[in-house]
């Protein structure tokens, strides 16, 4: 198994605001998708750097990672990988929150917690 990549998943208030904020030290939006009248996720992106900021309580997503979300204290960190399959079969007997599963953006993941509390998502994209 090889790691690709893992993104940092910053659950905040107003996307809009912390988007600005990124930008404004040069990042750059390349996916922005609403949440009902608000923005709800954007990705941004920086000298191969990725960071995700995702609203509180999105409606895209799951509930139980809706429902974490809403923690103040807990990350979720976003790792692609090429084989989710040697990632499940890794995790033994860790604690689940979404199975897998094909996502709106067109990756097959699955979220669990991580000892401390963190959502972690493990995703591969085709």
């Amino acid at each position: 198994m090889k790691i690709k990549r893992a993104t940092p998943v910053l659950f905040v208030d107003s996307v809009a605001a912390s988007r600005d904020f990124f930008v404004r030290i040069g990042f750059t939006a390349t996916v922005e998708i609403p949440d009902g009248n608000a923005l709800g996720f954007v990705i941004l992106e920086r000298d191969g750097v990725q960071v995700m900021l995702e609203s509180r309580d999105n409606a895209n997503e799951p509930a139980p990672i809706r429902a974490k979300s809403k923690d103040a204290c807990a990350s979720h960190v976003f790792i692609e990988v090429d084989d989710l399959g040697a990632v499940i079969a890794a995790l033994g007997r860790a604690e689940i929150v979404v199975e897998r599963h094909k996502t709106f953006y067109n990756s097959d993941e699955l979220t669990c917690l991580e000892p401390g509390g963190h959502l972690i998502t493990f995703a591969q994209f085709a």
